[in-house]
């Protein structure tokens, strides 16, 4: 018992120094993606225009100048070529910037929680839950409302969606109160209830949240991650964000990230139970600094271009536009997403890339904001040529938010899963990033990447040692590499916040 005990600890030990590393690494790059753009950066021009949607001009009609006050939509590329017969791949830094575009008021919020009650949430944790709501129904304004649909085999609707007027708030708290231990994990119930209750309730000038709380396995009812993202997507479409909170080691991280990324939201793996008001509260305030909501990315692809991949969010495509859901923006804020796009490299040519645009609704009513076209970027054969084309800082901001973090999210996978030779693979990928930086002269990089193969015997470690030690890496992993790639999300408080 001894041996397994020095055996976890030195495992998560090992984990947590690359944690510690990822931690550091974000807090610098917010300060440079907040900084003014390097010397050399594709980036576009700011917004050139605007319409509304049924209203977009032909193709090669002139659009009317940018409103003043209008969000600014702006994209850098972090190469301006790709080797021929290689793998193509170009990173997209987009960024939507509200800053000056305050909304000027407390705009009003529909917060509906959806709580786990199921036997597992016995003890601790749902008293932590439920002085956690005592203290988000405190903070509530009189214009707020709140829903409360409390699940375990089945669902309710403990508190129906509206404003303290109706019955004040001692009728809330006695529902929570209330609250007490019972059956299994019906997930499925949980959602479909809650968004019902949105549905039923919403009203125009608003911003909702749905905030879904769990500390374990959905084992009844539609347990599919398919069901239960399509259920995530649907708050989207009622102009609504969901967020997810993870509670203890139980928890399906995939399904909890997932939800929160099909979402459009934040999503937090709660070790510290004390920390969950904090999160409540942030998720309250971030929503209540809506600018806008149903906001969706939009890429116009050049023939032969393909979207690979949009920060792990799912996209659809309508024709040859590539579209990503973003859900709502937040004033006086910077939002950025990554973008990853593969390029024909069987020909050595300069090819056109294609055009961003993003919409989004505003006081109910639709808007489209453009950018001018990507620059094309070349193929070419010779490698010098092709690393002088890298715009470096850009490149390297793609790295570390982007591949670090999609590698330390696949690297969790490996370790839940159980498969040794998927953390080979998760190196092997960065092991060929490497390469790259170290030819580059980049070392921050370097230094980045090799903590991550460094990670690799921790991480079989950790496989081998099954129970909480296993779960806890894989969580520590999958949560570092979401809440980078997903940073914004967390508008009002720190992606690690309730971690220990």
């Amino acid at each position: 018992m001894q041996k397994n005990r020095k055996t976890g600890f030195l495992v998560v030990g090992g984990l947590l120094l690359l944690t510690f590393a990822a931690r550091a690494a974000h807090s610098l790059d917010l300060e440079h993606v907040l900084g003014k753009a390097p010397a050399g950066a594709l980036q576009l021009p700011n917004v050139t225009g605007q319409a509304p949607w049924q209203n977009t001009p032909d193709p090669g009609a002139e659009l009317p100048a940018g409103k003043k006050g209008q969000l600014a939509l702006t994209a850098e590329l972090d190469r301006g070529a790709v080797l021929q017969h290689g793998d193509g791949e170009v990173h997209v830094a987009v960024t939507i910037d509200t800053h000056g575009l305050g909304v000027g008021h407390h705009v009003p919020t529909d917060f509906v929680v959806v709580f786990d009650h199921s036997g597992s949430m016995n003890g601790q944790k749902i008293e932590y839950g439920k002085q956690a709501l005592r203290e988000l129904v405190g903070r509530l304004s009189d214009a707020d409302r709140f829903s409360l649909v409390a699940y375990d085999s089945t669902a309710e609707v403990r508190v129906p969606l509206r404003d303290s007027a109706r019955e004040g708030r001692s009728a809330w708290l006695r529902a929570v109160d209330e609250l007490a231990v019972a059956g299994g994990t019906n997930l499925s119930a949980g959602l479909d209830l809650g968004l019902s209750e949105l549905s039923r309730a919403r009203s125009g000038g608003r911003a909702a949240r749905v905030l879904l709380l769990s500390d374990g396995l959905a084992n009844e009812g539609d347990t599919t991650l398919s069901g239960l993202g399509s259920r995530a997507r649907r708050a989207n479409q009622l102009d609504s964000v969901l967020s997810t909170i993870g509670i203890g080691s139980d928890f399906d991280e995939n399904v909890m990230t997932s939800l929160a990324r099909a979402g459009t939201g934040a999503f937090y793996y709660l070790a510290k139970l004390e920390a969950l008001p904090v999160l409540l509260n942030a998720e309250l305030k971030t929503a209540s600094e809506t600018y806008a909501q149903r906001a969706e990315l939009r890429v116009k692809l050049e023939p032969g271009v393909k979207l690979v991949s949009a920060a792990g969010v799912s996209f659809s495509q309508e024709g040859d536009t590539a579209i990503v859901p973003l859900g709502s923006l937040y004033a006086d804020y910077t939002q950025r997403t990554w973008l990853t796009l593969r390029l024909p490299t069987d020909k050595l040519r300069a090819s056109a890339v294609g055009a961003l645009s993003v919409r989004y609704r505003r006081d109910d009513q639709p808007f489209e904001v453009e950018a001018a076209s990507l620059p094309k970027v070349a193929c070419v054969s010779d490698s010098g040529e092709f690393r002088k084309r890298i715009v470096e800082p850009v490149w390297e901001r793609a790295m570390l938010e982007e591949e670090l973090s999609r590698s330390k999210e696949a690297m969790g996978a490996a370790i839940r899963d159980g498969n040794a030779h998927d953390v080979d693979n998760v190196v092997a990928a960065a092991e060929s990033q490497r390469a790259l930086a170290e030819s580059l002269g980049n070392q921050r990089v370097v230094s980045e990447l090799a903590a991550l193969s460094h990670a690799s015997a921790p991480a079989k470690a950790a496989q081998a040692a099954g129970g909480s030690v296993r779960s806890t890496a894989a969580k520590d992993q999958i949560a570092d590499g979401y809440s980078v790639r997903s940073a914004a999300a967390y508008k009002n408080v720190s992606p690690f916040a309730g971690r220990r």
